[in-house]
C-alpha cells in the first residue's frame, strides 16, 4: 500500500488520504498506516494532518431516512375515517414522539370526547416529510442544504451526530522517490563484537 500512495502522489502532486481511500475502496486506516510507514523513511513525503467535522446519521436517523419520520408514520397510519389513539400507540413505532410532533405540526387532530376513547383524525389533506428528505440529503453529503436550526433539531432528537474526521494531505518530500530503500544495517563481525563488548561494560559483566 505504501508504494501505491507514492505512485498517486507522483501522479497527482498531492493527495488526500480520505479521497484516496474512497478511490481505492480501501479502509482509511490502512491508508493512514501506509503514510505512517512512509514517514519513517525520512523525507519521502510530507503529511499535513487535517481535522474536519461532519454530520452522520445515527441508527434512528437511518431508520427515519428509510421509513419516514416518526410524525409522518403516525399521519400515514391514520385512515380517512380516523382511528383510536390507543391503536396508533400500539401499532406505530416511536408513536409517542411521532404523535406529539404530528400534533405540533398541525397534521392531525384528536377528539378526546369520542365514544370509546380518544380518537385521532387527519387534519392536513397531505404532508411533506421534510425530515426524511433532509436526512437523505445528509446521507449524500449535502450538508449545506440544511440550516443550522435543522441540524440542531435533528441532533436534539438524536437523528444525527457530529463526528471528527482526521485525514492527511500528502505531498512530495525533499527526498521523494518511488522506490523505498530500507537503511542497511552493518552486521559484520567487528560491529557485532563491538556491540557485545559495550553491552558487557554496561551490564558490569
Amino acid at each position: 500500500m505504501a508504494e501505491v500512495v507514492l505512485q498517486h502522489v507522483d501522479k497527482k502532486g498531492h493527495i488526500n488520504s480520505l479521497e484516496l481511500a474512497t478511490e481505492l475502496k480501501e479502509d482509511h486506516q490502512k491508508i493512514v498506516g501506509a503514510i505512517k510507514s512512509l514517514q519513517s523513511f525520512g523525507e519521502l513525503i510530507k503529511a499535513e494532518q487535517i481535522v474536519n467535522k461532519r454530520w452522520e446519521l445515527t441508527d434512528e436517523g437511518r431508520d427515519v431516512a428509510t421509513n419516514g419520520s416518526h410524525e409522518a408514520r403516525v399521519y400515514y397510519a391514520i385512515p380517512n375515517a380516523g382511528t383510536s389513539q390507543a391503536q396508533i400507540m400500539k401499532t406505530v413505532p416511536n408513536a409517542k414522539i411521532g404523535f406529539s410532533k404530528a400534533m405540533q405540526a398541525g397534521w392531525i387532530v384528536m377528539d378526546k370526547k369520542a365514544e370509546g376513547g380518544p380518537k385521532v383524525n387527519k387534519k392536513a389533506d397531505s404532508i411533506e416529510d421534510v425530515i426524511q428528505k433532509n436526512l437523505l440529503k445528509l446521507q449524500q453529503d449535502q450538508t449545506d442544504s440544511l440550516t443550522d436550526e435543522q441540524k440542531a433539531e435533528y441532533k436534539k432528537r438524536k437523528l444525527i451526530t457530529e463526528v471528527r474526521i482526521t485525514s492527511y494531505e500528502i505531498t512530495k518530500g525533499d527526498n521523494f522517490s518511488l522506490t523505498i530503500e530500507k537503511p542497511e544495517v552493518d552486521l559484520n563481525a567487528r560491529n557485532v563484537t563491538k556491540w557485545f563488548m559495550e553491552n558487557k561494560k554496561i551490564q558490569g559483566i
